[in-house]
């Protein structure tokens, strides 16, 4: 396997209307073969668009992806993509989904046979194998997308919140099988989420995305990924440094997130000195709020659906205009009333007067 190279990728979108909007800028990472990469970052800082590109789902306007000597071009099976909902196909049973790659390959029937009872086995749905999809429950049917995925085998798995739609119970149990099947395989891992715990867990590198433009602020070494190897994860949890760690997003002061204990190395873009001289992660930026402020309501998004409500919060900071917009709707609607029944009672003598 080779080394995955991200070189000065930028992203430029042109809307219908002459706008532009731009989704990255001047992104440079390398990802060495083997690694579990997690990216954490707010709605709209480019995760989903960075993936893509890797991918080979979009082509960057700028910069150069590249997988060994090769440059990606477009999609390939050296690239899995396992995305947030299975979407596998419905009117193939679970075996039929997860051959479907070496099928496309003119892979012989015993090997196709032999490699996905195999990976059925791993992902403990050995005896779901003639099932259709819909009788499946989520985490069933992401377990079938991670196998499809795996039947290709890739050298880079790419996941798009995978976990995202799961509950609390499940997502606990595939965390840990992904732990497992990136430790058994060797394969580099690169996956997306809005949970802070969870970028702690699965990342042994994480990092932490900046938006408008999109760009690496922070990169973050981990131990807690090689920790959960064959370990109940709710040990991790425990452990001191994680707890240490973790809780610091939940106190007064979140934008304390990520320090302390581990390794840290400044992602300042380079081509962008002024955005270096801004810090994101701790105090106020120009907006007022600060980078833990944006992480914490990430979680909350993921969780409760109410974090797009604590990122707009400065837009409902003046509730006394609000308020007196409301009270001027009303003498308005009071004065148009008033002013019908002036108007009834002239026109309409005999009506009794209320």
């Amino acid at each position: 396997m080779t080394g995955l190279v991200i070189d000065d990728i930028s992203m430029r979108f042109d809307l219908p209307n002459g706008s532009t909007v731009q989704a990255l800028q001047n992104i440079s990472l390398t990802l060495e073969p083997g690694e579990l990469l997690s990216v954490l970052g707010p709605s709209g800082c480019g995760k989903t668009t960075l993936l893509n590109i890797l991918a080979g789902f979009l082509a960057p306007t700028g910069g150069q992806v590249m997988l060994g000597d090769r440059r990606v071009t477009g999609p390939s099976s050296e690239r899995g993509m396992v995305f947030q909902q299975g979407a596998l196909f419905e009117w193939m049973n679970v075996r039929r989904n997860v051959d479907f790659g070496p099928r496309m390959k003119g892979m012989a029937e015993a090997e196709r046979t032999r490699i996905t009872d195999q990976l059925l086995e791993t992902v403990g749905l050995g005896a779901f194998k003639d099932k259709a999809v819909y009788e499946l429950s989520g985490g069933m049917q992401q377990r079938v997308a991670l196998a499809r995925c795996l039947a290709n085998d890739p050298e880079v798995i790419l996941m798009d919140e995978p976990l995202g739609a799961l509950d609390a119970l499940t997502r606990e149990k595939m965390q840990g099988l992904v732990l497992k099947i990136w430790k058994e395989t060797g394969k580099t891992v690169v996956l997306i989420t809005h949970s802070v715990e969870e970028a702690l867990l699965l990342g042994e590198r994480l990092i932490v995305m900046a938006p408008r433009p999109g760009r690496i602020f922070k990169e973050y070494r981990l131990p807690f990924a090689e920790r959960g190897v064959g370990q109940d994860l709710r040990d991790v949890k425990k452990s001191d440094g994680f707890a240490e760690t973790r809780e610091r997003a939940d106190l007064q002061d979140p934008c304390s997130l990520f320090a302390g204990g581990v390794e840290m190395a400044d992602h300042a873009p380079r081509h962008h000195p002024e955005l270096a001289a801004r810090p994101l992660h701790r105090g106020a930026g120009r907006d007022g709020g600060c980078w833990g402020t944006v992480v914490a309501a990430e979680r909350v998004a993921a969780q409760k659906g109410a974090g797009m409500m604590i990122i707009a919060a400065p837009k409902f900071q003046l509730t006394d205009i609000v308020v007196m917009g409301i009270i001027l709707i009303g003498l308005i609607g009071y004065g148009i009333d008033n002013l019908m029944r002036i108007a009834e009672r002239k026109e309409v003598p005999w009506k009794k007067r209320g």
